[in-house]
């Protein structure tokens, strides 16, 4: 396994497409990286990173995305193809809210102690 900070290697000068450091132990604060425009598949699964998913990720054309079993907080940003990922790419969070963006379908996500979270959408204009 691996360990330390990935965020080095993202910026908005890189020109990564696909990133897959799922089942390490990383650690550090995803609110902070700056991600290449470039970046269509982001895995990193079971790892130790922190912080909220960054607004800037809703400008990015994702094919794949998958964050769950990590220590992310807050809301996922509205926009772009974030929504468009099932709940379990965001699952095993510390407190992440997940909205389907799929018009009024409910939005699942796991709270501080893994409970499960749901609720019914009618319109995912904000969260």
């Amino acid at each position: 396994m691996l360990s330390g900070d990935l965020s080095f290697l993202f910026g908005s000068n890189k020109t990564v497409q696909i990133v897959d450091f799922s089942r390490n132990k990383f650690e550090f604060n995803l609110s902070n990286v700056v991600f290449p425009a470039s970046l269509t598949s982001l895995d990193l699964n079971h790892n130790k990173i922190f912080g909220s998913l960054p607004e800037e990720l809703t400008t990015l054309d994702f094919q794949y995305l998958n964050v769950s079993y990590n220590r992310l907080c807050g809301k996922i940003p509205v926009g772009g193809k974030l929504q468009s990922f099932a709940a379990t790419s965001y699952f095993h969070n510390r407190k992440v809210a997940v909205v389907s963006g799929r018009g009024g379908s409910g939005g699942v996500g796991y709270g501080d102690a893994g409970e499960v979270v749901a609720r019914m959408v009618s319109n995912v204009t904000a969260v």
